[in-house]
């Protein structure tokens, strides 16, 4: 028995586990953070979209003092001046650089979830893996069976987990 708890040490099973303990919960929380994240960055779209459609508004409602028309009567110059104007607008800067913030803190955030995805199910292939070695160890241990008799390898078929 002393000889098992020495190769299960070994093999590191007592980390797989851990993990595999451990990570549903970062998952988790990463998932709550997203939540929050893409709701702050909703609120700063938002800002930044309500700061844009008050200068196009703007735009929109100058009259040219010596015509009596529209200052800017088609679509090409309304949208000349309104990139102009939010360019030079620092209340609309400030709304677009926090919507930006916002929007690359929860891709950040996106990613560090995708990588605890990826780890929790390289460390789940991995503990099964090694516990095919442990059932593979096991089964060239028993009395009567002889090494030539135990199978040599596992193969295992990608991202199915299976074995055969």
């Amino acid at each position: 028995m002393e000889n098992v708890i020495e190769i299960l040490e070994e093999l590191g099973t007592d980390l797989f586990k851990e993990k595999l303990l451990i990570l549903p919960g970062k998952i988790n929380a990463q998932k709550t953070l997203i939540r929050k994240l893409r709701e702050a960055y909703a609120e700063a779209e938002q800002t930044r979209a309500l700061k844009e459609a008050e200068i196009m508004s703007d735009i929109i409602a100058e009259i040219d003092p010596n015509k009596g028309k529209p200052a800017f009567s088609n679509e090409t110059a309304r949208n000349a001046e309104r990139l102009r104007r939010m360019a030079a607008d620092a209340e609309y800067q400030q709304a677009a650089k926090a919507a930006k913030e916002a929007e690359m803190a929860l891709n950040q955030a996106q990613d560090e979830l995708q990588s605890l995805y990826d780890e929790f199910k390289a460390t789940q292939y991995v503990a099964q893996i090694v516990s095919y070695e442990v059932a593979l160890f096991a089964n060239a241990q028993k009395p009567g069976v002889t090494a030539s008799q135990s199978p040599a390898t596992v193969t295992m078929t990608a991202g199915t987990g299976q074995a055969y």
